[in-house]
């Protein structure tokens, strides 16, 4: 079973600016792990053609991988076609609950989306990448409680 994420919007909802997705609950679902595997391949090369490195090594896992790149935002130079198609293909993952126990529903783009603040649509994807990328099944992950493993 993929893993689940509820986020809810903190604050009051409101018409004004900046609160107009408060109180919203969205629910964050774990890709499947084929489709999560392609995904990480091709954001590793798209992010690593963009920063002009080498894709780093596949052995420690994709998404690790992945996450082991960091992420600047100053220095991508990613085709804007191909880096949409991956982003967008996060929101097939995520959905809109507009009232407990009603079902969830997926997101739409432009004027009829339930995601009304561009703050909110960024929070979303941070929190999906981490679903995504903070787990592997057959990797041990260094924790707060945990002391990292150094290289023998």
């Amino acid at each position: 079973m993929r893993r689940e994420v509820r986020i809810t919007i903190p604050g009051a909802r409101s018409e004004e600016p900046g609160q107009r997705d408060n109180g919203k609950v969205f629910i964050l679902t774990e890709m499947p792990a084929d489709q999560g595997e392609r995904w990480c391949l091709e954001a590793r090369v798209l992010m690593a053609e963009a920063l002009g490195q080498p894709a780093p090594s596949a052995s420690a896992g994709e998404a690790e991988a992945l996450a082991s790149m960091g992420i600047d935002l100053r220095n991508l130079r990613v085709h804007r076609a191909l880096l949409n198609s991956r982003l967008d293909d996060m929101w097939t993952y995520v959905q809109y609950q507009h009232k407990p126990g009603a079902p969830p529903q997926p997101i739409v783009s432009g004027e009829n989306s339930s995601i009304e603040e561009q703050s909110t649509r960024l929070l979303l994807r941070v929190e999906a990448l981490k679903l995504n990328l903070g787990f592997s099944g057959g990797a041990e992950r260094p924790s707060s409680d945990s002391p990292r493993k150094s290289p023998d």
